[in-house]
């Protein structure tokens, strides 16, 4: 690679980091605080969604603060607390300790606890660069997987959300990288820092275990599929790391908060491949963009249907097309050992969701954050293609098309992430993904009452973070009598079960849909006649 190119290179990747701190830090309260987040703080705090369910007064006329105090660490709550009602979900504790912790040094706003995963996610960054000097023993090649990471939207979406998967990003990454030092340089030091790399994984997300029974099919690959000591060194200390896990395991078989039922929604076949096809160019290419409502809507799927009449839909043909030859190109040009690293990076954590889909039903397998070890995999394998033809082509014509290539696949990845940065709400906010619009509604009203089930508690709380502090709230259960005070006149009605919705209509109450999409109502009018 010549000196002249090299230092055009170099400058970029500088701009790059830059600007992927930069999107990362930056706008952290400006989008919807969706309802996996208030959790993160509800937990964090010392709370259970259980517990603000019963300790919320029904039939009764609540401020916005009543809500609020539920998401700020209180000076009396002991770190104890906090780490039983974290023990009480179904999720691995270490990216929510670390909030406790941060909480009590910087208080519970959103900046904090969304700038807990912001500041983890910086060590992917360095990691990422470790891992594919690992894996290609080239600089050039580590830099591009540097560059596409740091300015990734896939990336920076989960590393602005109060939520443990940019830390497990990161754990992937840095497991990974130890493993293979561990196989290029077997020392006990060197596979004891595995199996602490392996417990603290799992202690991130169980998912890790996935990526980690990855690493013993390569192992057994690079050993002609022998099960001699290279392979038994490694499920000892990979084991060490499961066993330091086990407090956990505990916790996970003697918790009644599974994984909710949602994922297990069968899905048609169509709309799985459309989806598996989204997931894998996000790393690249944000569908976002292209489409104006909210992507992974089970029940209108309709509404998002690619069609070729879309023009965005050719940037996606496109960027799948040039990933698939990243691909082709590492298993041609690649080394046995860096095609089956990179494939069993992907596959033990994509076949563990697919399968269970494809056989008994679900969508474990089109949920993004899931198959982070997916998305690292086609980064790794993309900055292999790209830096290659980069530094060795020698046809000038295609060194000029692979420069265009290469230039134009961190320019999309860039637009991608300004338009996400500058967005209020993104797919990633879920069923939380127009709660900025149905706050607009109701802002606008001069004093707001939000009716609501108390058994949505937890939805209620997250619309609350974007609504004005003079907004009132009253929550009913099924056995609730259902008394809306006379004295406010305009009254919303917020993501109701069809019991509360009976229940008005039954007593007279005129509700109309104001939000469709968002679950908004608004009661019109109550006829005192009949």
């Amino acid at each position: 690679m010549q000196l002249k190119q090299l230092n055009w290179w170099r400058i970029s990747l500088v701009i790059l980091i830059i600007l992927g701190i930069y999107l990362r830090f930056t706008n952290l309260d400006g989008k919807v605080y969706w309802v996996d987040e208030v959790k993160t703080s509800l937990r964090s705090a010392g709370y259970t969604e259980s517990m603000l369910i019963e300790e919320t007064p029904l039939a009764t006329v609540l401020n916005l603060s009543f809500l609020q105090n539920y998401q700020q660490l209180d000076a009396a709550t002991s770190f104890w607390q906090s780490i039983k009602t974290i023990a009480s979900s179904e999720h691995s504790p270490l990216y929510y300790i670390l909030t406790r912790c941060s909480m009590d040094i910087f208080g519970s706003s959103i900046n904090l606890t969304r700038g807990v995963a912001t500041v983890i996610s910086l060590f992917s960054l360095p990691a990422i660069y470790w891992l594919s000097l690992e894996i290609f023993s080239s600089i050039l090649i580590a830099e591009t997987s540097l560059g596409l990471v740091a300015i990734s939207p896939f990336h920076i979406i989960y590393a602005q959300e109060a939520r443990e998967y940019s830390l497990l990003t990161v754990m992937i990454i840095l497991m990974s990288a130890v493993f293979l030092w561990a196989m290029r340089r077997p020392t006990p030091a060197s596979w004891l820092t595995y199996s602490g790399t392996v417990a603290l994984g799992l202690y991130a997300h169980p998912l890790a275990g996935l990526v980690s029974l990855g690493h013993g099919i390569y192992a057994l690959f690079t050993q002609r599929w022998r099960l001699n000591t290279v392979v038994l060194i490694y499920s000892l200390y990979a084991g060490l790391g499961l066993i330091l896990f086990i407090p956990w395991i505990l916790v996970f078989i003697f918790n009644d908060d599974h994984m909710g039922e949602w994922v297990l929604e069968d899905l048609p076949l169509r709309l799985l491949l459309q989806r598996w096809l989204i997931n894998i160019v996000g790393s690249v290419y944000d569908l976002q963009i292209g489409y104006a409502n909210r992507l992974f809507d089970v029940k209108n799927f309709q509404d998002i249907q690619l069609s070729l009449t879309q023009p965005w839909v050719y940037l996606l043909l496109l960027i799948l097309a040039l990933i698939a030859y990243s691909f082709y190109f590492l298993y041609r040009q690649g080394t046995e050992q860096q095609w089956w690293f990179i494939v069993t990076l992907i596959g033990a954590t994509g076949l563990a969701l697919v399968v269970p889909d494809l056989v008994s039903g679900g969508q474990r397998s089109t949920i993004g954050r899931y198959a982070i070890a997916c998305h690292l995999g086609v980064d790794l394998a993309l900055a292999y293609c790209l830096g290659t033809y980069l530094k060795f082509a020698v046809n000038f014509n295609r060194k000029n098309l692979w420069k265009i290539i290469f230039v134009a696949t961190f320019i999309i990845s860039i637009f991608s992430s300004l338009m996400m940065h500058n967005a209020t709400t993104w797919w990633n906010k879920y069923s939380s993904y127009y709660n900025q619009e149905v706050a607009d509604i109701i802002n606008q009203s001069e004093q707001p009452l939000v009716v609501g089930d108390v058994a949505r508690i937890a939805r209620t709380l997250s619309l609350s973070h974007h609504l004005e502090p003079e907004t009132k709230f009253i929550f009913f259960n099924e056995q609730t009598a259902l008394k809306i005070p006379e004295t406010y006149t305009e009254i919303y009605v917020f993501r109701p079960l069809q019991s509360l919705l009976d229940s008005l209509q039954a007593q007279n109450y005129q509700v109309a849909v104001r939000h469709e999409k968002g679950k908004l109502w608004q009661v019109k009018a109550v006829n005192r006649t009949q």
